[in-house]
């Protein structure tokens, strides 16, 4: 399925990929429950997936494998051991380069976190653009745009990461 090579493409953003003569074939498997999956490594690359997030662990684990150069016959069956899996960036007191915050979520992603803790404001700062009190701002006097804030979240939904904002 061409979403799921997209998130391989986002994993290895270096990666060349060419021609394999190992086909990735994916497979959605009805008996496996949520997050779960098969990699199922021989002559050809099966990934067996309960549902989206579980395509997305498979999905890490491979390009893990690709990472490390290590890919050889293997079956994994894997599954998380919480259900909630969270990171939390603290953007009212600090914020970061826009695109070191969209490399901590693909990390994430590649880590199988489900949850993006976001903490947008507080009494030190004002992280995103707000157009009903323009005066808020961050920190150092700057913010995210509402349309950086749209293209986080579009990035989220592909990786399978939920965003959850804190606005105090």
């Amino acid at each position: 399925d061409e979403k799921f090579i997209e998130i391989l493409k986002i994993f290895l953003p270096s990666y060349k990929f060419e021609k394999s003569e190992t086909p990735i074939l994916i497979f959605k498997k009805t008996d496996l429950t949520s997050e779960h999956y098969n990699l199922n490594v021989t002559d050809k690359i099966e990934i067996l997936y309960g549902d989206y997030l579980g395509a997305r662990n498979a999905i890490a684990t491979l390009a893990q494998l690709i990472l490390a150069n290590s890919i050889k016959k293997c079956e994994i069956y894997d599954y998380p051991r919480f259900k909630t899996r969270s990171f939390m960036m603290d953007l009212a007191r600090g914020i970061g380069r826009k695109e070191e915050i969209r490399e901590v979520i693909i990390r994430l992603a590649m880590l199988k976190y489900n949850q993006l803790h976001l903490h947008m404001s507080d009494s030190q700062g004002f992280a995103w653009q707000s157009v009903k009190h323009p005066n808020l701002v961050g920190p150092r006097g700057d913010q995210y745009s509402m349309q950086y804030f749209k293209g986080l979240h579009e990035l989220c939904v592909t990786l399978g990461i939920e965003i959850v904002p804190e606005l105090d």
